[in-house]
């Protein structure tokens, strides 16, 4: 998978920006094992996701709110851990209902649970 297939999520941007998934990833009702691809980066570097952990928050359409935890990993072709090139996988049941939800982040936390870093999207 070439590099542009990534969604590139910068740590170092303010939290107010906004990342848009519309291009790497459009959830549906009733999807297993939905996943998306992200480079993880602070500014230019790229940082390496060995030992971090990451969790997806967010609210559907119908203001239910959700966590995902864990679900990354470096299985598919193209990623790479130390590279900060991962693919995020969604828990089943995550997407229950049709429509545009109200928020959504990824929360990235170091191997003690402390937060590094959030992206919105």
């Amino acid at each position: 998978m070439a590099i542009k297939d990534y969604l590139v999520v910068d740590i170092e941007k303010p939290v107010a920006t906004f990342a848009d998934l519309t291009n790497y990833f459009q959830g549906r009702v009733g999807d297993a094992k939905a996943y998306c691809k992200l480079w993880i980066k602070s500014g230019s570097n790229s940082v390496d996701m060995s030992n971090k952990k990451m969790r997806f928050y967010g609210k559907d359409s119908n203001a239910t709110p959700f966590v995902a935890a864990g679900g990354f990993d470096d299985d598919q072709p193209g990623d790479d851990r130390q590279l900060g090139l991962i693919t995020f996988y969604f828990p089943d049941g995550i997407f229950q209902k049709e429509g545009k939800w109200q928020e959504a982040f990824f929360k990235i936390q170091d191997e003690n649970g402390s937060d590094i870093s959030t992206g919105r999207l």
